[in-house]
């Protein structure tokens, strides 16, 4: 809580009276996640070895990525990396 009250101090979301009732916080649900921990991501082989060459990287990552753009590149990351388990959530995004 002292972290998102520094970050309503510092961005003045309280000085502005425009800003009132416009925001509202929520919970984040991580069940909908898988967790993968590094030895099973490793051994699925889903991001490419960081001491391997880009040329020479076979990886999930390396055969999905045909991103534009840094955003992208980021949230296929993100995608792989944490893997939704509710089809319907998958479907949806």
């Amino acid at each position: 809580m002292a972290s998102l009250s520094s970050l309503i101090t510092y961005l003045d979301l309280l000085g502005d009276e425009r800003n009132f009732g416009q925001f509202q916080l929520g919970t984040f649900d991580l069940d909908v996640y898988m967790r993968l921990d590094a030895s099973a991501a490793k051994a699925l082989n889903i991001m490419p070895d960081p001491y391997e060459p880009p040329s020479q990287a076979m990886s999930l990552f390396s055969l999905l990525n045909k991103c534009k753009t840094p955003q992208g590149t980021r949230l296929l990351q993100q995608f792989l990396k944490q893997p939704l388990l509710d089809m319907g959530e998958i479907s949806n995004n």
